[in-house]
């Protein structure tokens, strides 16, 4: 609830008193590790995850966040991309982590196989306002303008926390 209510320093005092009574409980310690990430402490929100996928390697959620915020963070991309498959193995069919894995095949530069998947990321879910602005990013990076666009108008019209950068993007391309 108070997650829910973005109370994030409550459901830390929450989740900080659960994992002293469950401390293998890898619900309490992904849940714990989100809530970190949105209070801004992406340091600690790492290593619960880590302590996640240590208790239990077929983490789907815990390895796609890894491995997407390492992809984020431009570190460690082939590390990154290994736990992104490897939660694809789990859920093949989860737009979110294939999303992932576009997003660090872009990192890597590998734009062809970017292209390739962050069309089927679009396909499973399309009402993801970041999902569509990499779309935008890798279709700008490939040079398919017209389809770039169609990535920032479609982050746009889902009003996503980040719409005037997206709008800067668009901008951009004439």
């Amino acid at each position: 609830m108070h997650e829910f209510e973005k109370e994030y320093q409550k459901a830390l005092d929450v989740l900080l008193q659960a994992t002293g009574m469950w401390p293998e409980n890898t619900t309490v310690l992904y849940r714990l590790g989100l809530i970190y990430d949105r209070m801004q402490h992406r340091d600690q929100a790492m290593i619960m995850m880590e302590k996640v996928i240590s208790k239990d390697p077929e983490h789907a959620d815990a390895l796609n966040y890894l491995g997407y915020t390492l992809a984020e963070q431009g570190r460690d991309l082939e590390r990154a991309q290994l736990l992104i498959e490897s939660a694809l193995k789990v859920k093949p069919d989860n737009g979110y982590f294939v999303d992932s894995l576009a997003w660090v095949y872009f990192k890597q530069g590998k734009n062809k196989r970017a292209w390739l998947e962050i069309q089927r990321a679009v396909q499973l879910v399309d009402s993801d306002p970041v999902i569509w602005e990499h779309y935008g990013d890798i279709a700008r990076a490939i040079g398919f303008i017209s389809e770039a666009r169609r990535g920032y108008a479609n982050s746009l019209e889902l009003e996503g926390d980040n719409a005037q950068q997206v709008r800067t993007k668009l901008n951009a391309l004439g």
